[in-house]
């Protein structure tokens, strides 16, 4: 009886290890995504002109006139 809860304690703790990490793995997948594509928007305003390359800012981060 013993070797019986030993053995369902492992595939319940298993089985939600697992689900865990297929959760996360999405969740990063989907971040991943989102990322590439924000990159590929930001590379296309960049090749028309609309977006400034990064460090380019004419403000620094309290959003006031550069010290230039």
């Amino acid at each position: 009886m013993l070797v019986g809860l030993v053995l369902a304690v492992a595939v319940i703790s298993w089985r939600v290890r697992s689900r865990r990490r297929r959760a996360r793995m999405r969740h990063l997948q989907d971040d991943l995504a989102a990322r590439e594509e924000a990159d590929e928007l930001r590379r296309r305003d960049m090749d028309r002109g609309l977006a400034e390359a990064p460090g380019d800012a004419s403000s620094d981060d309290l959003g006031g006139p550069s010290p230039r």
